[in-house]
């Protein structure tokens, strides 16, 4: 298969699955729809490009965490620039807006959005784990600068905090692009839920720590 060829044929089977699964939901989507979707005649595109649906997936959560950690770099570099101090709400910001603005500017940002919310409740793939974990630089720096904001919970309720916060975001996004997209501005939500995310971070935490574990 020549290179342009299979490079097309790659990219029309990620956006088409996207496209199915934000629209229809991961078990409503079959991989023959796939290929229809992708006008891929061959039956064993799919497996030829990703090995499996599970690795087209994976390849499609990347491909858009990529874009997306690429702005959060980006606006953190740009605070870093700043004379104004590190805070809770920038860094907030810094998660939060790269994926509304991915929603609004670019095509199947509202499915991508849709897809991650589904995924975050499903189990067998931890998708909190692969955007916080992944080797996505940006998102990580925005996780090792929230710590200090965390002090005075126990590390284990630190992490719990950390994911309570992306899928916060992930499901409020998802929210608006299925029943508000047209009655509030995204960037209005956006604001309201990094007021939210600071009260996430601020507040104490009503569970206890484990026996033995130290407050940090």
């Amino acid at each position: 298969m020549p290179l342009m060829e299979s490079t097309r044929g790659h990219d029309l089977l990620l956006s088409a699955a996207e496209r199915l699964y934000g629209a229809r939901g991961l078990d409503a989507v079959s991989t023959r729809d796939i290929l229809s979707a992708a006008r891929q005649k061959n039956q064993s595109a799919l497996q030829y490009h990703f090995g499996s649906r599970e690795g087209l997936l994976l390849a499609l959560l990347s491909d858009r965490f990529k874009r997306i950690d690429a702005r959060r770099q980006a606006l953190l570099a740009a605070r870093s620039n700043s004379a104004a101090p590190s805070d809770l709400a920038t860094l907030l910001h810094a998660m939060a807006a790269p994926l509304a603005e991915d929603v609004e500017m670019r095509e199947g940002g509202p499915e991508f959005v849709q897809l991650l919310a589904q995924l975050i409740h499903r189990p067998g793939i931890d998708v909190i784990a692969l955007m916080s974990e992944g080797h996505y630089s940006g998102l990580q720096r925005i996780v090792v600068e929230l710590q200090p904001h965390l002090r005075h919970l126990a590390p284990d309720i630190r992490v719990l905090r950390s994911r309570m916060l992306l899928t916060l975001i992930v499901g409020t996004i998802a929210q608006w692009v299925q029943y508000h997209r047209n009655r509030t501005p995204l960037g209005e939500m956006v604001k309201d839920l990094i007021q939210a995310g600071c009260e996430i971070v601020q507040q104490s935490s009503a569970i206890k720590p484990a026996r033995g574990t130290k407050q940090g």
